[in-house]
């Protein structure tokens, strides 16, 4: 995994180069006590009620993931804060 930024604003218009790769990724792992792990999904357009949910954040850092806008929620940043705390 390369984490490329991980900006503060998603639009901004600085351009940034790295002139060596970028150190790897080491994950922080946090443990939380929840309700449940089960969500319940009302819409129509998925074939399932309910999905699994055992964890926040993904090592595999898609760029294009539905998913990352949540992480902002609980504090964490989009970019490569979503990869690297789970």
């Amino acid at each position: 995994m390369k984490p490329i930024s991980n900006p503060q604003n998603p639009f901004s218009p600085e351009v940034r180069e790295r002139l060596e790769p970028p150190a790897p990724v080491t994950p922080d792992i946090y443990e939380e006590t929840v309700k449940t792990i089960l969500s319940h999904n009302t819409s129509p357009d998925l074939p399932f009620r309910w999905s699994v949910n055992p964890y926040r954040g993904c090592f595999h850092a898609c760029a294009y993931c539905y998913a990352r806008p949540t992480h902002e929620y609980w504090g964490f940043g989009s970019g490569t804060d979503f990869e690297s705390k789970l």
